[in-house]
């Protein structure tokens, strides 16, 4: 497939060789994640959007959710060298196909928020919990972590990012606050308002969601607010 790019808005996640690729059809090919992990998310989604679809639960969900367009199966493409060096040879493997949230915009901004408390399973080892703890000891408390963010410098006309160093560099809840500003315009306070309260909007209709159920539970999960 000729017509797929690498994704160039992505933030947070895992930076490997097999990172998130863009088909130019507006939809996002996500790479299934390690072990058993891959497969929860692909079950999940088929569970929300296409055999438990009509539960009120999941009908709810599906508004916070990028759209789900099954799975698909990238071969390594054999060919010259430059050829197998670029995309076609980094990226091949199963994907999920969703819905590309930056689509339409002229000049994307996102931030990349992981949801919860904490960011491993109960029945994980001592050292994985020690290890996650270590990245954001304030995320117990505040109950999320900044994983990236990338933005447009609109004097520069260029983009800067932030990767997930930026948030493990918070160090007390008194720095919360003002590491939102690198994302929220702080010159323009109408605007940043009115963005503020549409994501807060959404944030609590989320998090009524969450009250209201409980048969699905959430881990390492990541809240993309796109502008």
């Amino acid at each position: 497939m000729t017509d797929i790019q690498s994704f160039t808005h992505q933030v947070g996640g895992h930076s490997t060789a097999k990172t998130s690729l863009r088909a130019h059809n507006g939809r996002i090919l996500k790479p299934f994640q390690s072990k058993q992990r891959g497969e929860r998310e692909r079950d999940f989604y088929e569970r929300v959007f296409v055999s438990e679809k009509d539960l009120p639960e999941f009908a709810a969900l599906r508004g916070f959710l990028p759209t789900y367009f099954g799975t698909m199966v990238l071969p390594e493409v054999a060919g010259d060298k430059e050829e197998t060096t670029s995309v076609k040879k980094q990226h091949h493997g199963e994907f999920l196909v969703l819905e590309d949230l930056t689509c339409g915009r002229q000049s994307p901004c996102i931030m990349d928020v992981k949801m919860g408390t904490r960011s491993y399973e109960k029945n994980a080892s001592a050292e994985k919990i020690a290890y996650e703890k270590s990245k954001f000891p304030l995320q117990e408390t505040a109950g999320f972590r900044i994983q990236g963010v990338k933005v447009l410098d609109p004097q520069q006309q260029r983009y800067v990012e932030f990767d997930k160093n930026f948030g493990r560099s918070i160090t007390s809840m008194d720095e919360l606050a003002p590491a939102f500003h690198c994302y929220f315009p702080s010159e323009d306070t109408t605007k940043t308002m009115k963005l503020l309260e549409a994501f807060l909007r959404r944030l609590d209709q989320l998090k009524t969601w969450f009250d209201e159920q409980q048969g699905t539970r959430f881990i390492a999960s990541s809240f993309p607010l796109p502008v």
